[in-house]
């Protein structure tokens, strides 16, 4: 078991120790005359180590065995391990518990879905909890829902998984782009600095900290409240929607029009907005407006969630303080929206 590692024995070990040394006090004072004063200061410097230690143990212990969850970027020792236990991929390198045939089956239709974290279900334990999956079982046999999103994917490398996909036989019928307003970050010169400070994050600690659930955790969350890309990453991505950077993501989701239209499928766009952002103070309506008017000239169905999230912004719809990914709530209203497009279709 993980969480029974030589650490966490050690640790258990020098407490039953500090505790044993606590019980015999008395009779070890006894045979080691010591003086009074001396006598008294390490009795103190003994019981603030006990108690410092005992902190640490059940600290230890609560992260160590009941806290299960993630963070935004996946960089802590309890997110890391969250991604051991609910990520499983299948045989299209996709996070889901089905097989994705390649072949459409005869009589029913098919829902592909390119998107990144937000659509992958970061934070989501129960993948059936997710948009796509809740899709699935509403539809039934009718339609297959396939999620091919993948975690820091943005509109260059899902245009590449689309295409890598033909090779293995693949059809398409329906194309879900769902678009988060990072997928514009690989344009950006200051996101690769961003991303790569974050996540060198656990290679900077120490050994107790890399071991410790319960100090790498404290060691991350000064880490994120210090950092200040952490808590608010999205900020450098508003000039992707501006001048030059914005002309070059134009042509790339004209690239992924272009591809639907020469693999004669259909597409469906769905825009996230940052949920993690304060209904009076959203930088990114001008981005929204953007991509509501670029999509509107190419004659593309656009869905903007933002109207639909808006009145729940903050900790209703993210997975928690230091991941701001939909939660199962987020997920459930965009299966709603989603499912409503489909009946018209």
């Amino acid at each position: 078991m993980e969480e029974l590692d030589a650490f966490f024995i050690g640790s258990i070990l020098i407490f039953i120790f500090l505790i044993i040394l606590l019980i015999k006090r008395n009779a070890i004072e006894r045979r080691i005359k010591i003086k009074a004063l001396f006598k008294i200061i390490s009795w103190n410097a003994f019981l603030i180590v006990f108690g410092v230690f005992t902190i640490f143990i059940i600290g230890e212990s609560y992260y160590r065995f009941f806290v299960d969850t993630t963070d935004s970027f996946a960089t802590n020792k309890i997110s890391k391990r969250w991604m051991n236990r609910h990520v499983t991929l299948n045989n299209a390198n996709a996070r889901d518990d089905i097989i994705y045939e390649p072949k459409i089956a005869p009589g029913k239709r098919r829902l592909t879905i390119f998107g990144d974290s937000f659509s992958n279900g970061h934070g989501i334990k129960d993948i059936n909890k997710r948009y796509s999956n809740i899709i699935r079982e509403k539809y039934g046999n009718r339609i297959e829902v396939h999620n091919m999103s993948v975690s820091g994917g943005n509109s260059h490398s899902q245009l590449e998984n689309m295409e890598r996909l033909l090779p293995l036989g693949y059809e398409y019928d329906v194309i879900l782009l769902a678009y988060c307003l990072n997928d514009v970050d690989y344009f950006i010169n200051k996101s690769k600095d961003i991303y790569k400070r974050i996540h060198l994050f656990g290679s900077r600690l120490g050994y107790i900290a890399k071991n410790s659930y319960f100090i790498n955790t404290l060691a991350f969350r000064l880490f994120a409240l210090r950092d200040p890309d952490f808590m608010n990453y999205s900020d450098f991505v508003l000039k992707g929607y501006n001048g030059y950077l914005w002309g070059l993501q134009k042509e790339k989701l004209q690239e992924i029009k272009q591809f639907v239209i020469k693999h004669e499928a259909n597409l469906v766009v769905f825009t996230f907005p940052f949920l993690q952002q304060s209904k009076e103070d959203y930088l990114f309506r001008q981005a929204h407006e953007n991509l509501t008017q670029f999509w509107k000239e190419q004659g593309v169905t656009h869905v903007d969630l933002l109207k639909t999230y808006e009145p729940y912004f903050g900790p209703q719809l993210t997975v928690n303080k230091y991941d701001a990914h939909p939660n199962e709530f987020a997920h459930r209203l965009a299966a709603n929206e989603i499912e409503k497009v489909l009946q018209k279709r």
